[in-house]
């Protein structure tokens, strides 16, 4: 095999393997996260040319809203017996961890503060069911590292099909 074909495999096969890599590591954030409930705002269901979507709205502490917070960071979560966040503060580098916080990374989308993804896509033809989302799921690795895997009611209840466990 001439080398500039070797070259071309060898460059496939590295994507490849980066590729199932990142996905083996994502299945296993999702399977061995933290479950964590964050409540919404406003459910705001839309249908646009890039399709049917809400957009997410995370409550946070008012303090921490009107704070002059950093492009992006950690916060030091409460949550109650359900999974829900109660409580919220700024984790600065040196700080120690309350019993039962847990470290929640965040970043500015806009003008407010977001702790996943901004906006939540669905089916066409699904924004009733979701239109009830008061609850956010996320799935939070030790580092912080939030997945959104599903919303819920306000009875906290998934909404949708389940896509993960």
């Amino acid at each position: 095999m001439p080398l500039r074909a070797s070259l071309i495999a060898a460059a496939l096969l590295t994507a490849l393997a980066w590729f199932n890599w990142q996905v083996i590591a994502t299945e296993r954030h999702i399977a061995e996260g933290t479950p964590v409930l964050f409540e919404l705002g406003t459910a705001d269901p839309r249908s646009l040319i890039q399709g049917d979507y809400m957009v997410l709205s995370y409550r946070l502490p008012d303090a921490l809203v009107a704070a002059d917070l950093p492009q992006r960071g950690l916060l030091a979560v409460t949550r109650d017996a359900d999974g829900v966040v109660v409580d919220a503060r700024l984790y600065e580098a040196n700080d120690l961890l309350a019993p039962g916080e847990l470290l929640v990374a965040f970043h500015r989308c806009s003008w407010v503060v977001c702790v996943g993804p901004d906006s939540f896509f669905f089916q066409e033809g699904e924004a009733e069911i979701y239109a009830a989302a008061r609850y956010a799921e996320l799935r939070v690795a030790p580092n912080g590292e939030a997945i959104l895997v599903g919303l819920r009611d306000e009875n906290r209840a998934p909404l949708g099909r389940s896509r993960f466990p």
